[in-house]
């Protein structure tokens, strides 16, 4: 049960870093600065902290998530048709690996393993 724990936040890390690269591809096609290596970066963390920090690590990510979701929806609702659509499909898969983390039994047996 550990392991599909574990493969749940391989899963939410890796989104983390995937959604982080293309949010950057999309903002150079769009004319935006070169920053959003920042927000890959900070993903990376994000990462690492899923593995290697404590079981309450889990809460701080899924917040982040919600934040970052909640950060954009209404310009998103509103540009519904051009990318405010993506971004907001974007939001609703935070949520998803967001409530997986914190709900699903699999993450507590794999943090509760590790601790040992």
């Amino acid at each position: 049960m550990a392991e599909k724990g574990k493969s749940l936040l391989t899963m939410t890390a890796a989104w983390l870093i995937i959604k982080e690269i293309l949010n950057f591809i999309f903002a150079l096609i769009g004319g935006g600065s070169i920053w959003g290596i920042l927000n890959i970066l900070v993903a990376a963390v994000i990462c690492f902290a899923l593995f290697y920090c404590p079981y309450w690590i889990k809460y701080v990510v899924a917040l982040f998530l919600v934040v970052q979701m909640l950060r954009g929806v209404i310009p998103n609702i509103s540009d519904i048709i051009g990318m405010g659509g993506i971004y907001l499909l974007e939001g609703i898969v935070d949520i998803i690996f967001a409530f997986l983390i914190c709900t699903s039994e699999d993450v507590k047996k794999y943090y509760d393993e590790k601790s040992v």
